[in-house]
């Protein structure tokens, strides 16, 4: 079995009223015990302390210390003996955080530690009139209550060191402790998780992508197609991902699921296997999982509220939509930057707009796109339609043939 230990410093000060709970009271409610073991587990002067098992350590945080302080170390997620279904709803939660882009096995969360802490409770009896295990098994449950919410409302990596392409208007702040106060009083825990992470379409279709793919690792995923040559492997490669029906064999049930699949991947939709489409149906299951987690978590830096009407542009889509309550009524392609000059991401509000409007190029497209195309080809300019314009003695810019 596991050890668990509350690891104190010797040099300590009653930051919560530990006396408020009197003597008589400590001998007649188990619950009060417990008040008093968790009082004690955080009454110290350094900046943490440790709940700690063989693989897990939970550091208590002033948020933690302020939550319990409150409520003069109460238990919240007991009654006297008897363990509260909400404890019982955020272990299942914890486990099932791996559908939400999050690592189960994450330290933090001490997911081993409760379940070894719940089972011995739930199966000793001596362990049921301990009010040191029970102390334990609240504090963790409430840091991992913090530590989820957060990730799920804020993400895992800080927002504004993600990326310097990256210019979206934080969240909200969130203060977790009345959240969970709240959430407690009204019994509305397992809800109150659900609710932290984001509402929208994006976040919610790529969430049942990842249950999808989660299920295909388990099968086995798929093997690597060797090459153009081998139709019947790239048919059960469509058919692993379900692009191909179990029963298709036609060819022309053949060419339209190949149409899809590069349709899907952003690829020329033409129904012939070529370097692009063979290098993105070799790509691993362990990568496309890593892909949609990842983007999870972009969508967690998202503000929690749209507007009821905006234009959205997706990146590596290039395409751009126009939405009016969540009803897409217009989309169409767009332009947006290389891998080495992206487009950055940013959220604005738009006052106006221009119809066909007049673009100079920009003097890193001139020097990087333009001066090296026409170098290739002295006819690229007048190709595309670019008007060259020379500044004249009276200012004025004149026209010349390109």
């Amino acid at each position: 079995m596991v050890s668990f230990l509350f690891f104190l410093f010797s040099s300590i000060y009653v930051w919560a009223d530990v006396s408020a709970v009197s003597e008589s009271q400590t001998q007649s409610s188990f619950s009060s015990s417990v008040a008093v073991e968790i009082c004690h587990a955080l009454e110290n002067t350094n900046p943490s302390f440790q709940i700690a098992s063989e693989n897990e350590t939970t550091t208590a945080t002033e948020q933690l210390r302020a939550f319990y302080k409150r409520s003069q170390c109460s238990p919240v997620w007991s009654h006297e003996h008897s363990i509260d279904a909400d404890a019982i709803l955020l272990v299942y939660t914890l486990r099932d955080a791996q559908y939400e882009g999050l690592n189960t096995q994450d330290p933090r969360y001490n997911l081993e530690s409760l379940i070894v802490l719940l089972n011995s409770i739930q199966s000793d009896a001596s362990a049921k009139n301990n009010p040191k295990l029970f102390a334990q098994l609240d504090v963790l449950l409430s840091d991992a209550y913090f530590v989820l919410g957060k990730d799920l409302y804020e993400g895992l990596t800080p927002r504004k060191t993600a990326t310097d392409q990256w210019r979206i208007d934080p969240k909200k702040s969130l203060n977790l402790a009345l959240y969970l106060e709240n959430a407690l009083a009204n019994n509305t825990v397992d809800a109150s998780i659900k609710e932290l992470s984001p509402s929208s379409s994006g976040y919610q279709a790529l969430k049942s992508l990842l249950m999808k793919y989660y299920k295909l690792q388990e099968a086995g995923g798929w093997k690597e197609v060797a090459s153009s040559d081998t139709p019947e492997e790239i048919k059960e490669r469509l058919r692993i991902e379900g692009y191909l029906g179990a029963d298709e064999s036609s060819d022309e049930g053949y060419r339209e699921a190949l149409k899809n699949f590069q349709k899907h991947h952003g690829i020329k939709s033409d129904g012939v296997i070529g370097t692009e489409t063979l290098a993105r149906m070799n790509i691993s299951v362990e990568e496309k999982i890593l892909s949609i987690r990842l983007n999870m978590e972009r969508w967690r830096w998202m503000p929690s509220e749209m507007e009821n009407s905006y234009v959205s542009v997706n990146i590596p889509n290039f395409s751009l939509r126009v939405v009016e309550n969540n009803e897409t009524l217009l989309q169409m392609k767009t332009v947006v930057g290389k891998d080495e000059r992206p487009t950055p991401i940013f959220n604005a509000m738009m006052s106006y707009i221009v119809i066909n409007p007049y673009w100079s190029v920009p003097p890193t497209i001139i020097r990087e796109d333009l001066v090296p195309a026409v170098r290739k080809n002295i006819n690229y300019l007048k190709k595309n339609n670019i008007r060259v314009f020379k500044n004249g003695d009276n200012g004025e810019k004149n026209e010349i043939n390109p």
